[in-house]
């Protein structure tokens, strides 16, 4: 597993690379949108929606934690 995240990891590094997504910039590609994130500090949880990927799911998660 720890060789499989490793090369994961290796793409990712390598695709932004490629892309300039490792560069400091303040453009739209670098600039995160807060309405795609969900936080829950006193879980310290931090989630980005993909819809159609357990989103619903993880909607309810989410407001269950929260009380």
């Amino acid at each position: 597993m720890a060789a499989r995240m490793a090369s994961r990891l290796k793409t990712l590094k390598e695709n932004c690379e490629k892309f300039g997504l490792s560069l400091p910039s303040n453009d739209s590609l670098h600039r995160a949108n807060p309405w795609e994130f969900l936080i829950n500090k006193q879980y310290r949880l931090v989630w980005c929606n993909v819809f159609k990927a357990a989103s619903s799911s993880w909607l309810f998660n989410f407001n269950v934690l929260a009380g």
